[in-house]
């Protein structure tokens, strides 16, 4: 971080491409936008929990949300959105704060390195779990017999519990700097991101085929809604995986402009300005996300008005259950709405 105060404590010497370096000329243009981001983040911050949080329950105890494994992969993609808007959205206003009052102390840097890192392992997270997201749906439409003995909620929690863990590891900083760190994580986010076209690709020409298939054969009313079910899952992946490619793009276009424009040169008041924006873009994907679930998924919906209703009834674990998204009568439930009284029971519940 290299943080250092000047003589005259009008500035602190950070990272050249450190946002919050240093104090902004007092710009009314300036402080406009970063008053109206801070307050935009203040307001979005509760609703970024409270929705993440009851994204998180809704699937923990509701065992009808369970049978769908893609929704067990949503609930940990909310986990990573509900740590944002807890921690990182308060650090990233308290460094807005520091920058409108243009205060000169060592703690600016500080908070701008937080806020640096925690976004860019947030947004990395959410990315690896965008690729779980559409693998998922790439062997539920293409190998619909594996995608059952494959994909099992244990196997889910653990590449989750992987999808967090690898970006915290890339970001420590090792004795090497950053020479071999900075390709190894462009590198793999090149690879992620031709995981992901790759899938989104197969899974678009697997459903016209499906689509043409069901249109030329007469096939069961079950086989119908089991397709339009998976279609509908996949149309939700692709919704979520947009809208982050639209959070990322303005902050990924003003880090290339930065790098090409300013090189190792301190950045300007009107170029920290719009880097604060951006970041702002990111931390904002994790309040849209759960809004995008809850009007796709009418189940999610209902559950959420189970939970804030209180007329939902929680599945009680036995002792020794130690599952995260799992109850002793998950697995039975979702055989039992393969018949029509039985779900409707389920359903009701």
């Amino acid at each position: 971080m290299n943080s250092s105060l000047p003589s005259n404590g009008n500035s602190i010497g950070c990272h050249p491409h450190d946002l919050s370096g240093g104090t902004l000329q007092q710009s009314p243009f300036f402080q406009v936008c970063l008053i109206l981001t801070a307050v935009v983040n203040i307001l979005s911050c509760p609703f970024t929990v409270v929705l993440n949080a009851l994204v998180i329950v809704a699937v923990k105890w509701k065992s009808r949300l369970r049978c769908h494994k893609s929704n067990i992969l949503l609930a940990t993609l909310a986990s990573t959105d509900f740590m944002v808007g807890l921690l990182l959205q308060p650090v990233f206003v308290a460094q807005l704060i520091t920058l409108l009052l243009d205060k000169a102390f060592g703690g600016v840097c500080l908070l701008s390195h937080i806020s640096r890192v925690g976004i860019s392992c947030s947004s990395f997270t959410s990315f690896l779990h965008l690729a779980l997201l559409s693998g998922e749906r790439f062997l539920a439409l293409k190998r619909p017999f594996a995608h059952v003995y494959l994909v099992t909620t244990s196997r889910l929690l653990c590449a989750s519990a992987l999808a967090w863990l690898l970006p915290v590891i890339l970001h420590i900083r090792l004795p090497f700097g950053k020479t071999i760190i900075l390709p190894t994580n462009l590198s793999l986010m090149v690879v992620t991101m031709i995981f992901i076209i790759f899938c989104h690709v197969t899974v678009f020409r697997e459903t016209r085929q499906h689509e043409q298939r069901l249109a030329a054969q007469k096939v069961t009313r079950e086989a119908r809604e089991k397709f339009e079910k998976e279609k509908k899952a996949v149309k939700i992946t692709f919704s979520i995986l947009t809208v982050f490619v639209l959070c990322c793009l303005p902050f990924v276009a003003f880090r290339v402009v930065l790098q090409l424009t300013y090189g190792n040169e301190r950045p300007t008041g009107t170029i920290k300005v719009v880097g604060q924006l951006s970041r702002s873009a990111l931390l904002l994907n994790s309040l849209l996300n759960p809004i995008i679930y809850s009007v796709r998924i009418k189940q999610l919906r209902v559950a959420f008005k189970e939970l804030l209703g209180g007329t939902g009834n929680l599945v009680t674990r036995a002792p020794g259950d130690l599952g995260v998204f799992r109850a002793p009568n998950a697995g039975n439930s979702c055989r039992a709405g393969r018949n029509p009284d039985e779900r409707n029971r389920t359903e009701r519940n």
